[in-house]
């Protein structure tokens, strides 16, 4: 039995290739992957001994995996008895492929072999192709934001509830267990890690916390907020201070919640590169990145920064 491929044709790129469905890549490549039965004579049954031959082209491929059950005969070479039974997939790509080919028999053995389609890589992007908008998650979600502000928590509360048409609470003056309470409406927490600013050290720092919230109609919420923390001139804030969100993923898979981890390491670095050098490596920052074992990353960096300054000072 040989594996093999047999280039059928290099698809015209501009009239007759078709994407991909990313919608980004032109498949201008066509081509069969087949494994072949070598029958000596009509007599010989050696293709009845296969149940299957599975091709699988990975999860680029929709379905990633292609069975072939019933053989096609082929010419053979060298003696002019020789026949080949073929079993063979047809695909069209932009570029190279690897592929694992199952060679099943029907008293359920297998032979495994891996076989890479050697292509040159072609299929342009498509540069008029604009990003499909993505459908957002219908999940809950809630946000913390540090602030300062030179006016009682009592006032700046009652200001947002005016202004916003939320519920907002002052819990500035009770334990933070009692703040976290309250996941039905906006709240005023104290945040003890919060620095004023040398402008204004007699500032009144705490941490605005929403509700539980459910994206769509608790998006349209926050979006009041910030507009109304925005016209409010006493908040003030500074490099101490940022926000956070946090997402509900419980009904995220163990495979999903593999995949955020991996893509957050993965892209660490130009999320960085979205936050200011004061966001980038301080004690609730570090990076996942260089904990694994990977390369520098300008969190580490800041942070040898941080430490020749702190030893030097």
């Amino acid at each position: 039995m040989t594996a093999n491929i047999n280039i059928m044709s290099s698809i015209n790129f501009n009239s007759q290739a078709t994407l991909d469905r990313t919608g980004i890549h032109r498949k201008v490549h066509d081509w069969i992957l087949y494994v072949n039965v070598l029958v000596v004579d009509d007599n010989d049954d050696n293709a009845d001994l296969i149940k299957k031959v599975e091709f699988n082209l990975g999860r680029t491929f929709d379905p990633p995996k292609f069975v072939s059950y019933c053989p096609i005969k082929a010419p053979g070479s060298g003696s002019p008895t020789n026949r080949w039974w073929r079993f063979q997939t047809r695909q069209q790509t932009y570029g190279p492929v690897g592929a694992k080919i199952a060679i099943i028999g029907r008293g359920g053995t297998v032979l495994r072999r891996d076989f890479q389609v050697a292509l040159s890589p072609g299929g342009t992007r498509n540069p008029n192709k604009p990003l499909a908008p993505i459908p957002m998650a219908d999940t809950k979600f809630g946000r913390e934001l540090e602030l300062s502000s030179d006016i009682l928590h009592r006032d700046v509360a009652s200001l947002i509830e005016a202004k916003a048409s939320v519920v907002v609470r002052d819990m500035t003056g009770d334990a933070l267990a009692a703040a976290d309470s309250h996941t039905d409406v906006w709240c005023l927490v104290t945040d003890s890690l919060l620095q004023c600013s040398t402008s204004s050290p007699n500032c009144n720092t705490f941490e605005l916390v929403s509700p539980i919230l459910q994206v769509g109609a608790g998006l349209g919420e926050v979006d009041r907020v910030m507009r109304t923390l925005g016209k409010i001139t006493p908040i003030k804030i500074n490099k101490s201070m940022g926000f956070h969100v946090h997402v509900n993923v419980q009904s995220l898979s163990l495979d999903e919640l593999k995949n955020v981890c991996q893509n957050f390491v993965k892209y660490e670095e130009a999320m960085d590169k979205l936050m200011p050098e004061s966001r980038c490596e301080r004690k609730f920052c570090k990076s996942n990145r260089s904990a694994l074992g990977g390369p520098e990353t300008p969190k580490q960096s800041n942070s040898r920064y941080d430490r020749k300054l702190h030893l030097e000072g």
